[in-house]
């Protein structure tokens, strides 16, 4: 669904700077999906949460602007990286520009630790 309307000329483009509300929303959106993920033990894929941001706003967000909503989920509260379960899903792996940023951040474990620090941050039992 998110890559046909990404083929679709009527729809427009979200940015962080030309849109602040609109990625705002999408950002909201975003993490909301992805944490009803990890509830559930399981990944997310980059369409789902391109999706997510559709719905929210009627935009789309651009290839050059993915990065910048995936690790916008992410929370200092959380102690746990969200974006860790966010995957392509040809792969099911997130992107290349990860495990970087997760170095940056302080998380140098391996991605599987890193998922499952978010499964047990998020499981539904925890509230």
């Amino acid at each position: 669904m998110a890559y046909l309307l990404s083929k679709d000329d009527s729809v427009s483009w979200l940015g962080s700077v030309s849109h602040p509300y609109e990625w705002t929303q999408a950002v909201d959106a975003a993490r909301a999906v992805t944490i009803e993920a990890a509830r559930r033990s399981r990944t997310v894929t980059y369409g789902e949460l391109r999706l997510a941001a559709y719905k929210a706003t009627d935009m789309m967000v651009g290839h050059n602007q993915f990065a910048g909503l995936a690790m916008g989920v992410n929370r200092p509260g959380d102690k746990c990286l969200l974006s860790a379960i966010i995957v392509g899903a040809n792969t099911g792996l997130p992107g290349m520009g990860f495990l970087p940023f997760a170095r940056r951040e302080g998380f140098d474990q391996p991605l599987p630790t890193l998922q499952r620090m978010v499964f047990e941050h998020f499981k539904l039992d925890r509230e």
